[in-house]
């Protein structure tokens, strides 16, 4: 019968292209096939139409929300694949196109990167990373154009930091921010941008201000309590970094790296087996998460459980291998395993 509707649908649009009623009616068919995708095409054609439909608007919400749960589904599949064939370029392949497609265009280029170092000589490997640093290139700087263009206010300030911010110009995108915030000093989002951009210049006391300023505003906000968590973590502040991160977790407890740092907080105040869990939990929820591996290698070996810990050291060097940035990592790990080797 749903097939039929669709056939019926579609001869009444190619008789009548703006009957906005055939669209949203197509639309609903579709997202009760759970043909996500073709329901957001046909929803978006009838709102070209009627822009202020509300029922079409609900139902396009609706179905957006089906999209993220599709590709977070496929992500997750993805990075289980990747912790258990990590040499197949296709896993990769699979990972960066579920990344490009949801919008988080640096772990895409990231993964497909890594897809084209195990098939160098590979023309599709090729064509997808060429595709996907292409559109990211033209879409930041046709955003930052119009943004150059527009009246300069808080607003303005802060999209350019954004855009600055995913182009890894952080320098530039602190600016931008503070330039914002001069304007609207008491802006959580942007206090939060900020912050995400001095952490990764590694000026921690500064992050840390910048976080706690959203604290005041918004003492239940996640990624601030995470940031301010993962900066006590990194200072060895374990009991404040421990209870910024359970506040986190709390908030969400599917946030992988929230476990990864809560991990590792336990692991240096001596708690090796809340650290364990922490650990396990962290790549239950990502399971390509690499650096964790090593951690639990360190920590099952501190207990006296060598075996698990050299499994898992094994584990950490074959997702490490085709990660640029691990490479020192790698080599220390592997001086572990002949350690307990020998």
């Amino acid at each position: 019968r749903l097939t039929n509707a669709i056939a019926e649908y579609h001869t009444t649009l190619d008789l009548d292209h703006s009957f906005t009623p055939a669209y949203h009616n197509l639309g609903a068919v579709y997202q009760k096939q759970g043909k996500v995708h073709e329901a957001i095409e046909i929803y978006e054609k009838a709102l070209h139409y009627e822009p202020e439909q509300i029922h079409t608007q609900n139902s396009l919400a609706e179905v957006e929300v089906d999209r993220v749960k599709l590709f977070n589904q496929v992500i997750l599949r993805s990075q289980t694949a990747i912790s258990m064939q990590p040499d197949s370029a296709d896993n990769y392949r699979k990972l960066g196109l579920a990344y490009y497609h949801s919008g988080h265009w640096n772990q895409a280029i990231e993964m497909l990167k890594i897809a084209l170092q195990l098939e160098p000589n590979s023309a599709k490997r090729q064509a997808d990373l060429s595709k996907v640093k292409l559109q990211l290139d033209q879409h930041l700087n046709q955003e930052l154009e119009t943004c150059y263009k527009s009246p300069q206010n808080e607003e303005i300030y802060h999209r350019i930091g954004q855009i600055q911010l995913m182009k890894g110009e952080f320098q530039n995108a602190e600016h931008s921010f503070r330039q914002s915030l001069k304007l609207l000093p008491n802006n959580t989002i942007v206090h939060l941008n900020l912050g995400e951009t001095l952490y990764k210049q590694n000026k921690l006391e500064d992050a840390n201000e910048a976080y706690s300023k959203v604290i005041t505003q918004q003492p239940a906000n996640m990624e601030a309590h995470q940031k301010l968590g993962m900066i006590a973590q990194r200072s060895k502040h374990w009991d404040r970094a421990i209870k910024h991160l359970k506040i986190s977790n709390s908030l969400d407890p599917n946030n992988p790296l929230t476990h990864h740092y809560l991990g590792l907080a336990y692991h240096g105040k001596g708690n090796l087996v809340q650290a364990i869990t922490a650990y396990q939990m962290s790549i239950r929820f990502k399971p390509d998460l690499v650096t964790v591996y090593s951690d639990l290698g360190n920590a099952y070996t501190e207990i006296g459980k060598s075996e698990i810990g050299h499994m898992f050291y094994q584990k950490f060097i074959n997702l490490a291998k085709y990660h640029q940035n691990l490479k020192g990592s790698v080599e220390k790990t592997r001086s572990k395993v002949l350690e307990l080797e020998y």
